[in-house]
């Protein structure tokens, strides 16, 4: 027997919502629990019950509780993401200075356009 469950639901009242909220955050449903912790919330808190202000709360913390576990998934994933191109550039550079202890330039390095005489670079300053 749930929290909720002890009160008589109206058709979409706010025990109702209360429960659905509930069996929401108990299944899982994470997008399904927060629409309904909105439409919750939107209910003054001094109308609720003690415990369908219980099944909001927890329903918050468990919201708070999933964001975090996503945010710190979505850092991990960007963590080794970013490994992965360091491994790429090392692998690289390694390549390219091979190539150059072998005195031969490898088929990828751009080559500079040849500098007109008289048409020194000039710096910062102009």
């Amino acid at each position: 027997m749930t929290i909720t469950e002890s009160r008589r639901p109206t058709r979409n009242g706010p025990v109702a919502l209360t429960r659905d909220l509930e069996e929401a955050v108990a299944a899982g449903n994470i997008q399904e629990a927060g629409r309904l912790l909105v439409r919750v919330n939107a209910t003054a808190r001094h109308e609720r019950t003690e415990a369908e202000n219980a099944v909001a709360d927890g329903a918050a913390q468990c919201m708070t509780a999933v964001a975090r576990q996503r945010q710190a998934e979505a850092t991990a994933r960007r963590a080794e993401q970013e490994e992965i191109r360091a491994q790429k550039a090392v692998g690289r550079v390694e390549e390219l200075l091979a190539a150059l202890e072998r005195s031969q330039p490898p088929k990828t390095l751009r080559k500079l356009p040849a500098q007109q005489p008289g048409s020194a670079s000039k710096g910062p300053r102009g």
